[in-house]
């Protein structure tokens, strides 16, 4: 059964999880490896099914026990994603103890993407805890894990992420550069919302420049209609910086 689980989860058959977990949760005296591991799988596909309350509850089950975590999970990416989990429904704190935990007992290993997942986790927590230079380092890492592979998708949150949080600590010209990495890859992968987020934080950085030109450049290749609800009324500001100047 656990591989039937792992089967249904790397595919994303979530409804599948979603009908088996309930009768294998009632089961009494499971293996602890394998209680956990349902835990997990349920928590995730509740989630991916807006179930959250029931999600955080399965959630908090799996995470409980750092230490048997540590004990029963030998895939690393694993690790980093109940980390992900614990960030998300708990407590920060817990999900970068997890974090250190998977990448005492991980670290060594190659696998870019590991790293990219790990790091940039790590980079959520601290720009959270306002920690914006060290989140910075974090989300380099992730970068440098993925940056030469062929994984796009992951390259443009890398690219997105470190932008950002050089945009924190006011590296203005890091950050537009590695924003315009990620738009030209945005460009050859359908994400109208990631790419219309990028352009308005690089017309961001050009109104605290003071450049009024590319301001206006990058405004208009915002489309509205995928920005998100909470950024419409700074975009509007700036368009207004923009008709004045004409």
């Amino acid at each position: 059964m656990t591989y039937k689980l792992d089967y249904y989860y790397d595919n994303q058959k979530f409804e599948k999880i979603i009908e088996l977990s309930p009768e294998l949760i009632n089961i009494k005296n499971k293996p602890e490896v394998f209680e956990v591991q349902l835990n997990f799988y349920y928590s995730k596909a509740l989630s991916y099914f807006g179930k959250t309350e029931q999600a955080k509850y399965f959630a908090n089950k799996t995470i409980q026990n750092l230490e048997n975590i540590y004990n029963l999970f030998e895939e690393p990416i694993r690790m980093v994603e109940i980390a992900n989990m614990e960030y998300v429904f708990g407590d920060k704190e817990r999900a970068y103890k997890l974090l250190l935990l998977a990448e005492n007992k991980f670290g060594e290993q190659v696998e870019p993407i590991f790293h990219f997942e790990l790091n940039t986790n790590k980079g959520h927590i601290l720009s959270q805890w306002k920690s914006y230079e060290r989140a910075s380092l974090m989300y380099q890492k992730a970068l440098s894990a993925v940056r030469y592979t062929k994984h796009d998708k992951k390259k443009i949150i890398a690219y997105y992420n470190f932008a950002r949080s050089n945009q924190y600590i006011e590296k203005n010209n890091i950050a537009i550069e590695y924003y315009k990495q990620a738009e030209m890859l945005l460009y050859k992968n359908s994400n109208p919302r990631m790419l219309a987020l990028t352009l308005y934080r690089i017309a961001q950085i050009y109104k605290l420049e003071n450049d009024l030109d590319n301001l206006a450049e990058y405004l208009k290749k915002v489309n509205v209609k995928y920005l998100y609800e909470g950024y419409h009324s700074d975009y509007h500001q700036l368009s207004k910086l923009v008709t004045h100047k004409r």
